[in-house]
């Protein structure tokens, strides 16, 4: 069975996206677990996503974000056939591969855009962006709940992958994403501090919004490029004014 979990704050996109969606599905064996992290007193994606797989009845844990929609009809039978197929620490649909590209099977945002390279077969990758990940129940292991953020999260579980020697793949799973995945602010860069931190034998971290050394200068670098991104904000600001 698979136990699809998902954080939500928007009733209505929940309602108009994720769950029609879902209902559309050929594979009828899962179960839909919703968290409103504000009404169970939760705070951040990890421990709210934590709360959701203790709640779990599946073999298959599918997180997702809210505005998200399954294209075919038949993706719920695409995953089973891969999570039988392959063995993996985590699964998405949008990551990092080691050339340092953006590969997914995401058409994100209003226009309705190709997020990064085409996916179209199941490919090795590095870190995975947080739209959409699968990680089978009997290797799951919890989000690290010091990261009291909604960023990254996805990306900490990869590296704890790699640490440990389990596979990060990308799926070639077709959804839509409302979201362009653009959102990020001081907490982004907070938590990428504390990546750094968690993962001191990860050389490179890379996610599909940033590539950064992780070295002696990683704190300095952190900040560089969240001021980069302050700079570009405030131009924008300005360009709209």
């Amino acid at each position: 069975m698979i136990s699809i979990i998902c954080a939500c704050n928007n009733k209505e996109l929940l309602d108009n996206m994720l769950i029609p969606s879902i209902k559309k599905q050929t594979y009828t064996n899962y179960e839909i677990i919703i968290v409103e992290a504000k009404k169970e007193g939760l705070v951040g994606a990890a421990q709210t996503l934590n709360y959701g797989a203790s709640l779990a009845k599946g073999d298959i844990l599918l997180f997702c974000h809210q505005d998200i929609e399954f294209i075919n009809d038949d993706a719920f039978n695409q995953i089973i056939s891969y999570c039988n197929n392959y063995d993996f620490g985590i699964a998405g649909v949008a990551g990092k591969s080691l050339d340092k590209q953006v590969y997914s099977s995401v058409i994100q945002g209003y226009k309705k855009l190709q997020a990064g390279i085409k996916c179209e077969e199941v490919r090795s990758a590095v870190t995975l962006d947080e739209c959409l990940f699968i990680i089978k129940k009997n290797t799951f292991i919890k989000f690290d709940e010091t990261n009291k953020s909604w960023h990254l999260y996805a990306v900490d579980y990869s590296l704890l992958s790699q640490e440990n020697d389990s596979g990060v793949l990308i799926f070639p799973i077709k959804i839509y994403h409302l979201s362009p995945g653009y959102s990020l602010d001081d907490s982004f860069y907070k938590e990428l501090l504390q990546l750094g931190k968690r993962h001191k034998r990860i050389k490179y971290i890379y996610t599909t919004m940033i590539n950064i050394k992780n070295d002696k200068l990683f704190f300095i670098r952190v900040q560089f490029q969240r001021f980069k991104h302050l700079i570009k904000k405030i131009l924008k600001r300005q360009e709209l004014n």
